[in-house]
């Protein structure tokens, strides 16, 4: 029996392919997670930056200031020179 024989005839245990399996779901999930927490995070970082923005130009803020909630965190956020 030559090298490549040898190796061929190697046995592989059954419980591997399942092992494998666990291995590369496991891996998916962490993936898709890691990929929800990035983009919740960029979600949340440009809410914040346009409530910033919004909130120190004077027309917008004063286009958004009806809005009950909106209008207590622009005057929160505002910062002017007034």
């Amino acid at each position: 029996m030559n090298g490549k024989q040898r190796y061929n005839h190697i046995p592989i245990p059954k419980q591997l392919l399942d092992v494998m399996e666990q291995a590369t779901r496991k891996a998916s999930q962490k993936r898709q997670q890691s990929r929800r927490r990035i983009r919740c995070a960029l979600i949340i970082a440009i809410c914040v930056m346009a409530l910033l923005i919004a909130a120190n130009i004077p027309f917008i803020a004063q286009a958004i200031s009806p809005i009950p909630v909106l209008r207590s965190l622009i005057k929160m956020l505002e910062i002017s020179s007034k």
